[in-house]
């Protein structure tokens, strides 16, 4: 079997992220799904979590998962703004060109459809200029888009 055409996500794996690397390369995989928390909670912090995951020559193929980003107002808005702001530069950082994003389970998010669309149209908009696209998951726990077709 060609295990090129296939990766390991560190969300399966626990341990450090150097440790992380080691087993899915030891494994033979040559792609890795990555997690925020592999990079944000890095002891060595951000740039070294980056720099490990590129020494490790696996491709990036993901980076996941920024939660209940739509259908919010105000502060909470700006705030999770902020955040996809932050998660597509570490994906950028990381070689990774897709960003992953579930519907939103916040008692604060709104049904309005319009809203909860004019908002995963801002994140797009704001993952172009880095070439990263978006993954869109509809939870099924979400609040107000917890069915494919919703989501589509």
């Amino acid at each position: 079997m060609n295990l090129d055409h296939f990766g390991m996500d560190t969300i399966t794996l626990a341990g450090p992220l150097e440790a992380k690397l080691k087993a899915v390369r030891e494994a033979g995989f040559t792609q890795i799904m990555l997690n925020a928390t592999d990079i944000v909670g890095h002891p060595g912090g951000e740039a070294a979590a980056v720099a490990a995951v590129r020494a490790s020559g696996l491709r990036v193929t993901g980076f996941q998962v920024l939660r209940d980003f739509e259908g919010l107002s105000g502060t909470l808005h700006a705030y999770k703004v902020d955040i996809a702001k932050a998660m597509l530069e570490m994906c950028h950082a990381l070689g990774s060109n897709v960003l992953l994003a579930c519907s939103s389970a916040s008692p604060h998010s709104t049904q309005d459809v319009s809203l909860i669309t004019k908002d995963l149209q801002k994140l797009a908009m704001l993952a172009v200029p880095l070439g990263i696209k978006i993954a869109y998951e509809a939870l099924s726990w979400g609040r107000h888009v917890n069915e494919f077709p919703q989501s589509w």
